[in-house]
């Protein structure tokens, strides 16, 4: 017997077709997928924060995570955060290793990509919409036994994965020899969840070719070091300038060391530039609030605090476009640009 144990990140993930009708009326009442799967999931909302939609659109009522005909994983991150340790019957170390796919494939370990989020997305024809979530979880993602093996030889470890809209790949299959491993997932915690609507817009509308001209003639290209931030699960027309500042700033899953070479921070809201902040620094999430917001400390994540921009910046970035940054489907929120 030995045991595969995987500890660093991991992801579920799903994708599935949904009317292009339900699509549109989600985007023409700029309702946030972020509250809707809230309701879906049955979270104590009030009655001001229940969104009603109509039954022919309320397209989760069943549970968001049934829609899969696209794509459907989970498994830990294949990179160098995440290892892979082998044990023997009595717990000693037959291998060990990161999950880098470069490191895996020099130790022998057959990988092979079973899906990629762009090509699925590119393939669905004009008119076709799609409902995509991802839910991410760190610890201890993969523990599993292996009852009739014996020794370890990673040359003998097949890996098959999912590229996502980021680049960054999952593990969906591990297969040791003939056997294949099933996951108990080990003791990981869920630290967050993100879920977004895409559809191929093509041909759709009179004014579609009218529509791609006004975003080109409007984009822009960031030149400094920044982070953009997207915000789409908690922006309203209506929000006061702290409350966009606050909803901008707190609280993300980012690297400190990178996220500290960044000199701003832009508030994206459906590809269009809404604030932009110069970073002063980074802290623990929760801790810069006051008071301080109990329900994010120890979550991992981190916050910045900062000033609007100056005028020069604000002048040339404010309300432009930057859809172009962004891959089909992405729900990754945040993104480093020149760092």
């Amino acid at each position: 017997m030995i045991e595969i144990s995987i500890d660093g990140n991991a992801a579920e993930g799903f994708a599935g077709r949904i009317d292009y009708a339900t699509y549109q009326y989600f985007e023409e009442n700029g309702i946030s997928m972020s509250d809707y799967s809230r309701q879906v999931d049955g979270d104590d909302l009030s009655e001001e924060d229940k969104i009603e939609i109509p039954e022919e659109h309320d397209f989760g009522a069943a549970g968001l995570f049934n829609f899969t005909d696209l794509w459907s994983f989970g498994g830990p991150r294949l990179d160098d955060e995440s290892y892979i340790t082998v044990l023997d019957e009595d717990s000693e170390t037959l291998w060990e290793s990161n999950l880098d796919l470069e490191v895996l494939e020099a130790a022998g370990v057959t990988l092979i990509k079973e899906k990629s989020s762009d090509a699925v997305l590119g393939s669905l024809k004009p008119g076709e919409a799609a409902v995509i979530g991802s839910r991410y979880e760190e610890g201890n993602v993969f523990k599993a036994e292996v009852e009739d093996a014996i020794d370890f030889d990673p040359s003998t470890l097949t890996i098959y994965y999912h590229e996502d809209d980021e680049g960054v790949c999952y593990a969906t299959k591990i297969i040791y020899e003939d056997f294949e491993v099933s996951n108990d997932w080990g003791d990981g915690t869920v630290w967050d969840s993100f879920y977004s609507l895409f559809a191929n817009e093509a041909n759709q509308t009179d004014d579609s070719s009218t529509s791609t001209a006004v975003d080109n003639q409007n984009s822009v290209e960031i030149t400094e070091p920044a982070m953009v931030i997207r915000i789409s699960q908690a922006y309203r027309d209506d929000m006061t300038p702290q409350e966009l500042y606050d909803v901008t700033r707190s609280a993300w899953k980012v690297s400190l060391d990178r996220a500290n070479t960044i000199d701003y921070a832009f508030a994206i809201y459906k590809g269009e530039i809404k604030e932009v902040y110069k970073v002063a620094g980074w802290h623990e999430a929760g801790t810069t609030f006051v008071p301080v917001r109990e329900d994010i400390l120890g979550s991992g994540r981190f916050e910045f605090v900062g000033t609007v921009a100056e005028d020069a910046i604000r002048d040339k970035y404010l309300n432009k476009s930057v859809k172009h940054m962004f891959k089909k489907g992405a729900v990754i929120p945040t993104m480093y640009v020149n760092c």
